[in-house]
Formats: structure tokens, C-alpha cells, sequence
């Protein structure tokens, strides 16, 4: 959980970094981190059974 967060917390730090050069490659690195940290939390939370309905 520790390195998930620090290693996200890095790339937003990055994504801001850079995008104090250049605005559209920042806004690429910002939508790209949180779409990676959406699909992260979605893989890690759903387990191998599914669903039960």
C-alpha cells in the first residue's frame, strides 16, 4: 500500500513538474496517472470469483 501510494504521489509531483514547461505534456502525465490509479483500484479490489448475484 505504502509503495502504491509514494509511487503514485511521485508521479503526480512529476506531472507537475513537467508541467511547469509545458501545460499539454503535464495535463497528459496528470490524466494518464489518475486513469492508472483508477484501474489499479479497481483491479486490486475485484478477486478471481466475480461478482454473486
Amino acid at each position: 500500500m505504502k509503495k502504491s501510494l509514494f509511487f503514485y504521489a511521485a508521479a503526480l509531483a512529476a506531472a507537475g513538474g513537467v508541467m511547469t514547461v509545458s501545460r499539454q505534456w503535464g495535463g497528459f502525465m496528470l490524466l494518464a496517472t489518475f486513469i492508472l490509479w483508477f484501474l489499479h483500484s479497481v483491479f486490486a479490489s475485484t478477486d478471481g470469483t466475480g461478482r454473486q448475484l
